[in-house]
């Protein structure tokens, strides 16, 4: 059996790699190279030089760290998003047009993106899988037969994109992106229904699609880790928060965390100090303004090292979707847990048991301060929440859940 396989996030970077998406990528890459032959069609960003040694660079860091063995990779370079930066129209009302004209979409819309896709069903894959929305644009645009498709969608897109725009910053045209939600909704719509089966991050996205819109065939595959071996929780007052800052709701939930709850937790416990590691931190808008006790760590190879010096990991999310594989990693190690209600949607962690939910930031730091204080309660949340990611979240639990939902679709 063939499979074609298709994404915008080519591994061209460890620690790009390193993300979430790249992580749930994986898993699902781990589930289907065990039953069949896997062709890559990885769409890449316009500002990479992609050239033979890149490619065999690639293929060199699927076999020997994502265990690919047999790869046939295809690569197309991604079709450039417009400057419309000075032209209002062509920024909000050419967009609200179709989902294919807008910013994240356009790229794999093009004649060129397009082209390759229907090179590749010249060998008559028996299936696609398409990683996340923009994989889809190529097969609901050609007008030749398709094999059945199998459709991951970690983040309900419409749903984070409409959370990013009523965040701040706001200025006098933002609201004008809101034309865009009906092209995004249909184009959302169309690729749902388009898939014979599309795997959502949690519950409550498959019940919201499933309930709300009607849509067929949504199933939940919750994000996985490995799951590592318990930490002692530390004697360090240390909050940490962990993120690829390259991905515009760490950087804004980075900024929030040092800017409106850590100068409150500073000034009732000035022993303690915050870590914020992660690849890109300069992408944190207050990133070379001086804080007292804020580390930028940058990106870590050794997160057991990482986590052995946290008493603390938050999670200040305030916008996007899916669910945070940085809570679940969080709560394997048996770190107590302090989240935003966003940044811990989806998952299955019980506030006051497994996780400490707080949204203001007076609250969220007097969480923080609270359990860098009490001993018993931090060990507490952290076997509780160990247990609870040991239960749903070990990754080969997952993979065996993929291969039976969608093999036996098949």
């Amino acid at each position: 059996m063939n499979a074609l396989f298709i994404s915008t996030h080519f591994p061209y970077d460890s620690q790009r790699s390193a993300t979430g998406t790249y992580k749930r990528m994986r898993v699902f890459l781990d589930a289907l190279k065990e039953r069949v032959s896997l062709r890559l069609l990885f769409y890449y960003p316009p500002y990479l030089n992609v050239g033979a040694r890149s490619i065999e660079d690639a293929k060199a860091t699927m076999r020997h760290e994502w265990g690919l063995t047999d790869v046939d990779l295809v690569v197309s370079k991604q079709a450039r998003e417009p400057d419309d930066s000075k032209n209002l129209w062509d920024r909000y009302a050419l967009r609200a047009v179709s989902m294919h004209r807008q910013l994240g979409f356009v790229c794999t819309s093009g004649p060129e993106q397009l082209r390759i896709f229907e090179r590749c069903l010249e060998d008559r894959p028996d299936f696609i899988f398409a990683h996340r929305l923009t994989a889809m644009c190529p097969p609901l645009r050609t007008r030749r037969s398709l094999p059945p498709i199998f459709l991951d969608l970690d983040d309900v897109e419409h749903k984070a994109f409409y959370r990013d725009i009523s965040q701040p910053p706001l200025w006098g045209t933002k609201r004008l992106y809101y034309l865009q939600m009906p092209a995004m909704l249909w184009g959302e719509r169309r690729a749902i229904k388009l898939a014979r089966k599309t795997f959502v991050c949690s519950t409550a996205d498959q019940q919201y699609l499933g309930d709300t819109w009607r849509l067929p065939h949504v199933k939940a595959i919750p994000n996985s880790i490995h799951i590592p071996e318990p930490q002692a929780i530390s004697d360090e007052p240390v909050l940490m928060f962990l993120g690829g800052y390259g991905y515009p709701p760490n950087a804004i939930a980075a900024e929030y965390l040092v800017l409106r709850i850590w100068p409150l937790i500073r000034r009732k416990y000035p022993k303690s100090r915050l870590v914020i590691a992660g690849g890109s931190p300069e992408r944190i808008a207050c990133y070379g303004q001086p804080q007292t006790g804020v580390e930028y760590a940058g990106f870590i190879e050794d997160l057991d090292a990482l986590y052995r010096r946290a008493r603390v990991v938050c999670c200040p999310i305030l916008t996007g979707g899916g669910t945070r594989i940085k809570v679940i990693e969080a709560a394997a190690y048996g770190k107590p847990i302090v989240s935003t209600h966003v940044g811990a949607e989806g998952l299955e962690f019980e506030d006051g048991r497994e996780i400490l939910l707080r949204s203001e930031p007076q609250a969220f730091a007097e969480t923080c301060i609270e359990l860098f204080r009490n001993g018993l309660l931090s060990s507490s949340l952290g076997q509780a929440a160990r247990a609870k990611a040991i239960k749903l979240y070990d990754r080969q639990h997952v993979i065996q859940l993929i291969q039976r939902e969608l093999f036996g679709s098949l």
